[in-house]
């Protein structure tokens, strides 16, 4: 089983989304041994709703953003084999919970998955255009670790 994680601050509404985005895009696929998960650094936001507005987003989209927020734990980071952070600062943070030889399992999402050196900001509080270009920049980075995965997969069963 290959562990991947999305990390943002509160787990309201860009981890939470990437996770929901990247889990139907391998069941579409028939990908069942890779597990997709996220959480928050924000210890205080445990437990609360989805983000409201990207849950509407990710529904206009075909996806179900569902659920409650969840802290990041050292147990749940040291069990995975990708950590993806939505900026420096969700990196930084876990590093700080993470052991020293799992630093290497820990990228910035838009790095990871685009190419691009650039954070994924927060869209809370902003307007709707900036929640869809968030949700669009997130979505083309499922797709990458997506096609990443099944890629990987068929060379494996071309072996």
């Amino acid at each position: 089983m290959y562990r991947i994680m999305f990390i943002c601050t509160g787990n309201a509404c860009r981890s939470a989304v990437a996770e929901c985005i990247l889990k139907k895009l391998l069941a579409d696929k028939g990908i069942e041994d890779v597990e997709v998960c996220s959480a928050g650094t924000l210890d205080s936001w445990e437990g609360q709703p989805r983000d409201p507005v990207m849950a509407r987003i990710a529904f206009e989209h075909g996806y179900t953003l569902e659920g409650k927020t969840t802290t990041a734990t050292r147990e749940r980071l040291d069990a995975m084999d990708l950590i993806l952070g939505m900026t420096d600062g969700h990196k930084e943070k876990v590093k700080r919970l993470t052991r020293h030889d799992h630093w290497d399992r820990i990228h910035l999402f838009m790095k990871y998955c685009l190419g691009k050196e650039e954070p994924l900001l927060d869209p809370s509080y902003e307007n709707e255009t900036v929640y869809r270009t968030t949700f669009e920049k997130i979505e083309q980075g499922c797709h990458m670790i997506a096609n990443t995965i099944i890629q990987q997969k068929k060379s494996v069963c071309m072996r």
